[in-house]
């Protein structure tokens, strides 16, 4: 399959998010007091880094060797892997006390965002639509999204609710210590508006719904997947209350992980380039 440029640059940035991602990963889990987080966040940070060691990074891996083969899945794989990369450092970046891992949260935030861009560029929508066929339950695919991004929203605006009528904090920023509530100031921005727009797209047989939707779902099955591993570090770090959260979020994966069992499964082998 012929690459152009845009492709290119997205495929090289990549791998080197890859090397930086796995090589920091390692070290924090090796050296956990390099944190300087609170014991809950601590623990929480550990149980992201060992679901992106375990999960993530093999899945990456994958996408990026598969994208080189001409694979329009491969690609889909490494484009929502750089989602989220950029989603999942987001929060490092602006929620953990300030530490030696500062500056490479920066890069791999910058570097994210610029390979996404490149490989959106550089992608054929249209050729992406016409490789999955007729066949595709899109708007099965297209409703989980819609219902996903609806129902955190709402939970958000609830809690948005209950601080501007009552002066309630919502429990996250008492006892994270924050002085924001990062998580919905984050899914708001980077999650919610994507998933919905990706499913408005996909529902109505848009070409970029598909690549949007591809995008999303990979990235919602491996970052549900690290907040059900953050939930299990709390509790075994002595947090038991969080244990409460991980039905919800293993849930939540199983629907990503159907969603995208369903996209791969439609998806037709073509000689055709989708750059």
């Amino acid at each position: 399959m012929q690459k152009n440029k845009n492709w290119r640059i997205s495929w090289n940035i990549s791998l080197v998010i890859l090397i930086i991602m796995t090589g920091i990963t390692i070290l924090s889990l090796a050296c956990p007091k390099l944190y300087r987080d609170n014991e809950f966040i601590q623990s929480v940070w550990r149980g992201n880094d060992t679901v992106t060691l375990l999960a993530a990074v093999p899945v990456f891996a994958l996408g990026l060797f598969f994208s080189r083969k001409g694979s329009t899945a491969g690609e889909l794989i490494r484009l929502g892997m750089l989602d989220y990369v950029l989603y999942n450092y987001a929060f490092y970046l602006t929620a953990a006390a300030f530490s030696v891992f500062f500056l490479p949260y920066v890069v791999l935030i910058v570097l994210a965002a610029l390979g996404l861009l490149a490989g959106l560029l550089g992608l054929d929508a249209g050729r992406v639509k016409d490789h999955f066929g007729d066949k595709l339950p899109s708007r099965w695919i297209a409703g989980y999204q819609l219902f996903v991004a609806a129902g955190l929203s709402a939970v958000y605006l609830i809690q948005y609710g209950g601080f501007v009528l009552r002066g309630e904090l919502p429990s996250i920023v008492a006892k994270s210590g924050h002085v924001t509530n990062i998580v919905p100031a984050l899914d708001l921005t980077l999650l919610v508006p994507w998933l919905a727009l990706g499913g408005i797209w996909l529902w109505g047989r848009k070409p970029w719904g598909y690549v949007l939707s591809g995008i999303m779902v990979v990235k919602g099955l491996v970052y549900t997947l690290v907040l059900a591993g953050a939930g299990y570090s709390a509790v075994q770090a002595g947090f038991p209350e969080a244990a409460a959260e991980i039905p919800l979020w293993g849930s939540l994966s199983a629907g990503f992980a159907a969603a995208l069992g369903v996209l791969l499964y439609h998806l037709q082998v073509k000689k055709e380039s989708i750059h």
